[in-house]
């Protein structure tokens, strides 16, 4: 018998958390405060991370219906406890397999955000509480504002006329359930008045998992929101991994250089980034009291040119490579110097001159260096094997971009510990975001050859934040989108940064060195990233769902 929507509907059982590893016994350590993962959705903590993920968007037509339909979802919509015991189980299940993936463990996770104006249908007048100007005003207001040099009006969604009241976002392990769980979703939305309006499905490449389509891991470096889990001591949801032997290391990070960033900066209700980094800031609370446990979530849908990304570095390289000093300048070099990473992830910082896969797929390792001084090895706590440090190459002190340019994307967007126009060493992190990104489209595996995708793929950019100003569009354009900030003498991020406004001369430029302190500045108008939709949003927790925007 086949199931209907209603059966696909039906409430899914609850089951608690499994107690999770705990950190070292630092007695130095502040009170971080206990988060409340079963209100907060499970993409903003800890994150889907599948393989495969819906993104479908949402118009209002009936009020009522529309309450009614989210009556029924909320069962549906994943928490942070959910998605975090069912990662701990799957690493269990592996474990015992040996390593193996388990073949029968699979989970589909929903999560849902509103527009300002989806959230004034359901919520009246206290939607007008929110403070943030940039989710007031909405993405296509905002877009020239931050550089954006295509209209709005030729977006795929989100431009005028084509705002999504709701934004629905499903990720699962299966593909059959995960189809069949958004077909039941939407058959019984627009039921209820409530009509999708566009729909686009984000794949993790199969052929190299984790690499958005230039070729690059993605989503490496992700700061580590403090708090805890329970009343156990020590029960961090980002895990603490350096020893405490080693100082104040340990009480900053929770990988090797995961900067630990206090959770108000991500989620409302909680305490936000101060000017000490050990002491709590105060609550973000910028909004009405039900945006308690929800997000500021922020969509773009970039579409990548691979070929011409792929064909400026090909024909910069062998230009570079003629000049005295850049003798040894590949495609791949210069890519991965203004990224800032090889495309295994490994920092060039720590291997200015050849790609290493190990250490870009050591996480223990492929974060941990600085800039404003050099990098010592880290003993961690509770791991033997890396008891006297990674086996890599150590970071040196790299002030000037002698080694990692100043204008390298990774620098442009974090400057780790160094100052920057913000302020001191520690600035950075109130400006740090949650990412969680997805590429749409086929690889294009030959950036030359013929494309059957005809250009049509990307990366479905989310992030998660508590100001879209302060955060998310504050990267965007004063960083990434222009030349002097956030260190002089800085330079343009060549790799995402557009680096002007609309009418004005777009040319991205970056100052690299070679031996001998040999300088070279290749520069392009060319453009190579574009934006094709998106819009802001805000995920409010499960019980402002239930309570105010499903309540009659």
């Amino acid at each position: 018998m086949m199931n209907t929507p209603s059966d696909l509907l039906r409430q899914p059982p609850k089951f608690d958390a499994m107690q999770r590893h705990t950190g070292p016994k630092i007695p130095q350590a502040p009170a971080e405060p206990r988060l409340a993962i079963n209100d907060i959705q499970g993409n903003i903590f800890p994150g889907f991370n599948k393989p495969t993920t819906y993104f479908t968007a949402f118009r209002i037509d009936s009020v009522a219906g529309a309450k009614a339909w989210l009556a029924e979802v909320v069962p549906f919509i994943s928490t942070a406890e959910e998605v975090l015991a069912f990662r701990r189980l799957y690493s269990a299940r592996r474990k015992r397999l040996g390593g193996s993936k388990p073949p029968d463990l699979v989970d589909t996770n929903t999560n849902i955000g509103f527009s300002q104006e989806g959230l004034r249908k359901l919520a009246g007048t206290s939607a007008d509480e929110f403070q943030d100007e940039a989710f007031r005003l909405g993405l296509p207001e905002r877009a020239a504002h931050m550089g954006d040099s295509t209209s709005p009006r030729d977006w795929v969604i989100g431009g005028p006329g084509n705002i999504p009241d709701i934004l629905l976002i499903t990720g699962g392990d299966d593909e059959d359930i995960l189809r069949a769980r958004v077909a039941a979703l939407t058959e019984e939305a627009e039921k209820r008045g409530v009509v999708k309006t566009w729909e686009e499905v984000g794949l993790v490449r199969r052929d190299l998992p984790g690499h958005e389509h230039f070729g690059f891991d993605d989503g490496v470096s992700q700061p580590g929101p403090r708090g805890t889990l329970s009343d156990i001591p020590d029960d961090y949801f980002t895990p603490r991994y350096i020893d405490s032997s080693q100082g104040v290391e340990s009480l900053l990070y929770g990988l090797p250089g995961q900067d630990l960033v206090w959770p108000g900066e991500f989620v409302f209700g909680y305490p936000s980034q101060g000017p000490d980094p050990l002491v709590a800031g105060p609550v973000k609370n910028t909004g009405p009291a039900w945006a308690a446990n929800g997000s500021y979530l922020t969509f773009n849908r970039l579409r990548q040119d691979v070929k011409a990304f792929w064909t400026f570095m090909t024909k910069t390289a062998a230009e570079l490579a003629a000049k005295p000093g850049f003798e040894e300048m590949t495609a791949d070099k210069l890519a991965a110097h203004l990224v800032g990473r090889w495309k295994s992830g490994a920092p060039v910082a720590r291997t200015p001159n050849t790609d290493d896969s190990h250490l870009g797929n050591d996480q223990y390792a492929n974060n941990h260096f600085f800039y404003g001084s050099d990098t010592k090895k880290a003993a961690l706590h509770g791991m033997p094997g890396y008891s006297n440090g990674d086996p890599y190459p150590d970071a040196k002190s790299d002030p000037l971009g002698l080694t990692c340019p100043l204008a390298a994307h990774i620098r442009k967007v974090n400057t780790r510990d160094v100052s920057n126009d913000q302020g001191g060493t520690h600035a950075t992190y109130a400006i740090r975001l949650l990412r969680r990104g997805m590429p749409f489209g086929l690889p294009l595996k030959d950036p030359f050859g013929h494309d059957p995708e005809h250009g049509n793929r990307g990366l479905m950019w989310v992030s998660y934040q508590t100001s879209i100003v302060n955060q998310f569009e504050f990267l965007r354009a004063n960083w990434m989108g222009d030349s002097k900030p956030p260190r002089m003498p800085g330079g343009d991020d060549m790799i995402v940064g557009l680096n002007g406004r609309p009418g004005e001369e777009r040319e991205r430029t970056c100052t690299i060195f070679g031996s001998g302190l040999q300088t070279a500045a290749p520069s392009t108008k060319q453009q190579w990233i574009f934006q094709t939709g998106g819009g802001y949003f805000f995920s409010p927790s499960i019980t402002a769902i239930r309570e105010v925007l499903a309540a009659g």
